[in-house]
């Protein structure tokens, strides 16, 4: 735990009135470490209802001593004249809700926040004597606040409106297609030539698509990100291909690593080690996806399993599962789902993942793949 002197608290709390209050509120819990934070987006995505109770087989870890404790959130905003406007709480009574910290906008109108105080109360508690307990006795109490000023150049609401669209923008970019379509003519020229492209991710997590005619090798490119990556075999193409040295470090950034978020539907099929192949058949372009499916239960028999604790049966793709209700080592309700009946000539391996392929064809690459994606999947080698 970070120490923190009484005078430097003494200094913050002069200039942000209401940490004495929420202290106070916690009875004056010590040891406390305050700290004064720079807001941006991400502070409007603070998950408060990941709390850890007693109750749970969950526990947090004392990073200096040996041990456990639980952890309650709680978030404070202020008006200009250090007035509580509002508080927010996870709770506990409803696990199942996720509230954010921009949530308490909805008690009280952002234009008036002057400054947010996150609060984190840890408990902490030494080992069990008792394997089947997660809790020991007692040992101490520490309170962590951390003050999210408004930024300087907009208020909360304006700043919770950019956090959710850039929040948006990276999480749902595998829903979309890219936002930038380039005509790619040599790629086009290389299709019409017999050339075929493969892509695919490299140990790095690079997006990487090589164009070849036979066993020869006449464009290709890498980047973070598919979109570029056909860009840079594009140019590659144009330039009568190039030795790798001459690109990667000189004209393009020796790039190490791939982006971990997608910028778009076709992004995320590589970044999940997904492939594609490309080629031309008469006036059309043609692509395949090729992958691994994933047995997803549906939403409906979801939901009725943890409302009613009923086991429920499914049967999809030839195996029947049996779906019942548990807990997360957090104490948080879930289903948990296993395979009661196979179908003849089952390898064992194939209930959960399974090879697919999809295909799409279109006028030019852009086109083709957003069909392919579209596609039914057609599912291989089963059995």
């Amino acid at each position: 735990m970070r120490k923190q002197s009484r005078k430097r608290q003494a200094e913050l709390i002069a200039q942000f009135p209401l940490l004495g209050a929420v202290m106070e509120a916690y009875n004056y819990i010590r040891p406390c470490h305050i700290a004064v934070q720079k807001t941006g987006p991400e502070a409007m995505h603070i998950k408060l209802s990941d709390n850890i109770y007693r109750d749970g087989r969950a526990y947090v870890v004392h990073n200096e001593k040996n041990l456990r404790g639980t952890l309650v959130q709680f978030l404070y905003a202020a008006s200009q004249y250090h007035e509580k406007l509002a508080k927010l709480f996870g709770g506990r009574e409803d696990r199942t809700k996720e509230v954010f910290s921009k949530d308490i906008f909805l008690k009280t109108p952002a234009e008036k926040v002057a400054y947010l105080i996150y609060a984190r109360a840890y408990n902490w508690y030494t080992a069990p004597k008792n394997e089947n307990e997660t809790f020991g006795d007692v040992a101490e109490r520490y309170l962590e606040l951390i003050v999210f000023p408004k930024p300087k150049d907009m208020n909360f609401a304006e700043l919770a409106e950019l956090a959710d669209r850039q929040k948006k923008e990276r999480e749902d970019a595998w829903k979309f297609p890219p936002k930038s379509t380039p005509e790619l003519p040599g790629l086009h020229e290389a299709l019409r030539d017999g050339c075929r492209g493969h892509a695919f991710l490299s140990g790095g997590g690079l997006r990487v698509i090589n164009f070849s005619k036979g066993k020869k090798s006449v464009a290709y490119g890498e980047h973070p990100h598919i979109e570029e990556a056909l860009c840079h075999a594009d140019e590659d193409y144009l330039a009568g291909g190039r030795p790798y040295k001459e690109v990667y470090g000189k004209k393009h950034p020796h790039y190490l690593t791939g982006a971990t978020s997608p910028t778009s539907n076709i992004d995320s099929w590589i970044r999940q080690g997904r492939t594609f192949d490309v080629w031309q058949d008469k006036d059309l372009v043609v692509v395949e996806l090729h992958g691994l499916g994933e047995t997803k239960l549906p939403e409906a028999i979801q939901r009725t399993v943890l409302e009613t604790g009923v086991p429920h049966t499914w049967s999809n793709r030839g195996y029947t599962y049996k779906i019942v209700k548990t807990k997360f080592p957090n104490g948080e309700p879930c289903t948990s789902m296993s395979v009661i009946r196979k179908p003849p000539g089952d390898t064992g391996c194939q209930a959960w993942m399974y090879n697919i392929v999809k295909t799409g064809s279109g006028k030019n690459i852009h086109e083709a793949i957003q069909n392919a994606l579209a596609a039914e999947e057609i599912e291989l080698n089963q059995g």
